[in-house]
């Protein structure tokens, strides 16, 4: 039976599995036994803020959440059942790592994982972790992988760098697949 498991996701990714079509269908971790397995549901945590409003008068403050991951874009109100939830944290800013379930709106199906040396990602694989070449100028057929590459080891080393898996180490990391199964909210 599938388990239902929250992963952190970071800005670029989010961004990256919002996009239509999304750029983004995997993701590299260090194992573990949190990390889901073929078959199991994955709802994406992402940061969540208290929301501020923009207007001709200036910023307005609400007590509505929103997610940060759009903040530049456009403010979009966390909705749980039909209804804008009211924020419920005492700071005014949640980090990825402790979004609720019920605030996910970003679900996931795993449809494939393997363990394999973090140096061993390809040209293919940095394009499925969410790399986006029109951002990157100028691009060539020569530095396409090049520029890719230094995209990929400059995200994860901010993300995993100081918890001791920088690049440099190559450690072996579970290379997760999946499938986007809803960027609205659980799918039914």
């Amino acid at each position: 039976m599938p388990r239902e498991i929250g992963l952190a996701f970071a800005t670029p990714s989010i961004l990256a599995m919002l996009e239509v079509p999304p750029r983004k269908s995997k993701t590299r971790r260090i194992p573990s036994n949190r990390l889901p397995n073929v078959g199991d549901i994955v709802w994406a945590q992402e940061g969540l803020e208290k929301g501020a409003l923009y207007s001709s008068r200036g910023f307005t403050f609400t007590k509505y959440p929103h997610y940060s991951a759009i903040r530049e874009c456009n403010l979009e109100p966390v909705v749980i059942d039909g209804e804008r939830t009211p924020w419920r944290w005492k700071r005014g800013t949640l980090p990825s790592i402790f979004m609720p379930k019920d605030c996910a709106r970003i679900w996931l199906r795993v449809t494939d994982k393997r363990l394999e040396p973090l140096q061993a990602i390809t040209y293919e694989d940095i394009l499925a972790e969410g790399w986006n070449p029109q951002t990157s100028e100028p691009i060539t057929e020569e530095t396409a992988g090049e520029d890719a590459r230094a995209w990929f080891i400059a995200l994860w080393n901010s993300l995993n760098a100081k918890r001791g898996y920088a690049w440099e180490d190559n450690p072996e990391v579970a290379v997760i697949g999946f499938e986007i199964l809803s960027t609205e909210g659980r799918p039914e």
